[in-house]
């Protein structure tokens, strides 16, 4: 079975992959991704962990996840699809609840926009980030816990 992280991002891509703006282009990548063909697209990635003594115990370990969704559009109205991937995003993984029951929390952490280009042809990223709590058993990361 695969790390807890691994099964986090996967569930993020499906609770992503259904939304109107960027429909079936999310994809799981590296950090330092490419944008997946077609735009509007989304990466999602995690390039980081801590331990978190919050959710801990004797036998459970609490983690906190960094999870980065990246947003890419083009187009002269670029900011503005930017916002409305932003809006979908926030709002999807709110409406996932605990990803299944795989984590704890999910904490928003703020936005970055980058657009460039000029009046006749502009690109730009929305970067998402969040916190995501869980608890894995110290003998087995693959197996989250409540």
């Amino acid at each position: 079975m695969s790390h807890a992280r691994e099964q986090i991002r996967d569930a993020v891509v499906a609770a992503l992959t259904p939304l109107v703006t960027t429909g079936s282009r999310v994809k799981d990548s590296s950090p330092y991704p490419e944008p997946p063909g077609g735009l509007p697209s989304l990466i999602v990635f995690t390039p980081s962990e801590q331990p978190n003594d919050r959710f801990s115990s004797l036998t459970i370990q609490g983690r906190t996840l960094s999870l980065f969704v990246v947003g890419y559009a083009e187009g002269v109205l670029v900011d503005g699809t930017l916002d409305t991937i932003a809006a979908e995003v926030e709002t999807a993984l709110a409406a996932s609840g605990n990803l299944g029951g795989l984590v704890k929390l999910i904490e928003y952490q703020g936005t970055a926009v980058a657009i460039t280009g000029d009046a006749k042809k502009r690109a730009g990223e929305i970067r998402l980030s969040f916190n995501v709590h869980y608890r894995t058993k110290n003998s087995d990361p693959t197996q989250t816990t409540a």
